[in-house]
């Protein structure tokens, strides 16, 4: 008789790859068997504490109990989720420990999505049926924006810049949503179109900027993640650089932020 309760059943159960009668009788008795759907939970919790962690120091200490762990039994409830998950460590898939190792302290996306953060709306105007067809379009994009659906948003600003080509308040949120949808080329033009005009409040307090600097960085990641050019790589790394730095001289609200990923750039 197979032993479900052994680590390995539960890893394939999570991972789809118990089928057939073997996948009816392992949910059976995890329906009925208060023991097992324990471990299964744990092991749940543990897998996920893994992909989500996003840090390479996670997994070495995870690996250190792992190592401590499996040498007594593999047949046994662990008190915590975290000794579950180092367990699974060691027996998890290669992809899994892949998508781990590529949470390194210079993976450019990861550092990216770390930092991205949409700014607040400071567009939409509530007027009920007196707006303009201009603001209602504004508030189209906005409502958009604020439910992150980018796309949506982009249609609308598109539109918007037809009307107000260089309206700086236009620019920024557009190019906050091209960033949304992975438009990063378009992000950087509209960021670069705003830092020309010098009288902007974008330009001043360091909006645009930041999230020029972000966008360079998502950019590298994007060509990390193909293998693509170095020399592309680097000299997106060096315009991110060369903002964050400016940023830090300046002194504004994303100095400390800058200065966290020069840091991890190092």
């Amino acid at each position: 008789m197979k032993d479900f309760k052994n680590t390995e059943y539960i890893e394939a159960y999570l991972e789809g790859k118990l089928v057939g009668k073997e996948l009816g009788h392992f949910e059976q008795l995890v329906a009925v068997d208060e023991q097992l759907s324990e471990m299964v939970l744990k092991a749940k919790n543990g897998l996920d504490a893994i992909r989500i962690a996003g840090q390479i120091e996670l997994k070495k200490n995870l690996l250190e109990i792992h190592n401590t762990e499996i040498g007594e039994s593999r047949n046994f409830i662990l008190p915590t989720f975290l000794k579950y998950a180092a367990i699974f460590v060691g027996i998890a898939s290669i992809a899994i420990l892949a998508w781990y190792s590529f949470s390194a302290k210079n993976n450019y996306s990861n550092l990216y999505s770390q930092n991205f953060e949409a700014y607040t709306n400071l567009l939409t105007v509530k007027g009920g049926n007196s707006a303009s067809s201009e603001q209602s379009l504004v508030n189209t994009a906005m409502y958009q924006y604020d439910l992150k659906n980018y796309e949506n948003a982009n249609i609308a600003f598109q539109k918007l810049v037809t009307y107000k080509e260089n309206n700086d308040t236009i620019l920024f949120y557009y190019g906050i949503s091209q960033l949304g949808t992975g438009q990063i080329e378009e992000a950087i033009a509209l960021f670069n179109q705003l830092l020309e005009q010098k009288e902007s409040l974008f330009y001043r307090f360091g909006h645009a900027k930041w999230y020029l600097a972000l966008a360079y960085l998502n950019e590298a990641g994007k060509i990390q993640k193909t293998k693509g050019n170095e020399e592309e790589l680097s000299a997106m790394i060096g315009q991110s650089k060369r903002l964050l730095k400016e940023i830090v001289v300046e002194n504004g609200d994303y100095s400390d932020n800058a200065q966290k990923i020069l840091k991890k750039l190092e």
